[in-house]
């Protein structure tokens, strides 16, 4: 009779836990979204520029937004005989600050690009 009832605990459980989940992103005003976008090109900025504590400094050590999408660029490599093109899909999580700005707690990008095959 146990074993019955496991299960429906289980599913009990989960749905007590996404019922009790609070929406993020809806709870955000226009002032959250413009700050966000900013906070995004400051690190895209200075990971591009190669500012390892410039990118570094937009992060925290909790969390509490999560960012997910996908990016496309074109950038040069020192060397490299022309452009090389990337797209892909990232994730950033996002803590909101006591002084209202909002800093990266985490970052992952994948590329959707192919390694180029090696001769």
């Amino acid at each position: 009779m146990h074993t019955r009832l496991a299960p429906r605990l289980a599913v009990a459980a989960l749905l007590l836990a996404i019922a009790c989940t609070p929406s993020g992103p809806a709870a955000l005003n226009e002032a959250d979204k413009t700050a966000l976008r900013a906070i995004d090109q400051r690190f895209a900025e200075a990971v591009l520029a190669k500012n390892w504590a410039g990118a570094a400094a937009v992060y925290t050590t909790e969390a509490s937004l999560m960012q997910r999408g996908t990016y496309a660029m074109t950038f040069t490599l020192p060397g490299a005989p022309g452009p090389t093109e990337d797209r892909g899909k990232y994730l950033l999580i996002e803590r909101k600050q006591a002084d209202g700005s909002w800093l990266i707690t985490n970052e992952m990008f994948n590329s959707d690009v192919p390694l180029p095959q090696s001769n």
